[in-house]
């Protein structure tokens, strides 16, 4: 996990958010109309996982974590979540140790296909511009080194017009003049 975080330019440095400052995160951030989520720095995927539960509205949510060894314990918490409910969710896709992708589906689900909680082992800063034009909203509760700061930036530029972002960064007074 060091060696990729350091090949990626980033730091393992982690922090933790508890889950009712995360309830109190969606009144704050005006969440509770947001369809897709994304994560980026998504740790063991807690705050995704709690989001998803917490908020029926979301059509999508995606989790994006450098380190594998995190990300696999969110993978695994997922595949446990599938096993413990099967009549609630099931899983989609899933090449271990890279991508899980599961969905909830019943009666009572937004539309056919229901509603997905991805999970991706992999840099936050390659994420598909696709899936950040579709995000009403981006976290990410990581502590970027501020060599970092720069390309951040640049990768929120690819998010709509109203997207909402949480970040550690003070993105305004990092904001790069070039951009």
């Amino acid at each position: 996990d060091d060696r990729a975080a350091l090949a990626a330019g980033s730091t393992l440095l982690y922090g933790e958010l508890l889950p009712r400052s995360v309830t109190q995160l969606w009144d704050a951030m005006g969440l509770r109309d947001a369809e897709v989520l994304l994560e980026l720095g998504m740790g063991t995927g807690k705050v995704a996982l709690q989001a998803f539960a917490e908020l029926p509205q979301l059509r999508r949510v995606v989790g994006v974590e450098l380190a594998p060894s995190r990300y696999k314990a969110g993978e695994i918490a997922l595949l446990r979540l599938v096993a413990a409910m099967p009549e609630r969710f099931a899983v989609d896709e899933h090449t271990e140790g890279c991508h899980i992708r599961i969905v909830e589906h019943g009666p009572d689900r937004c539309g056919p296909e229901g509603r997905s909680l991805e999970f991706r082992c992999g840099d936050m800063l390659q994420t598909d511009p696709a899936d950040m034009r579709a995000a009403d909203a981006v976290l990410m509760e990581v502590c970027l080194p501020s060599s970092l700061h720069p390309e951040v930036c640049r990768k929120t530029r690819e998010l709509k017009p109203g997207a909402k972002v949480l970040c550690f960064a003070d993105l305004p007074t990092v904001w790069p003049e070039s951009l």
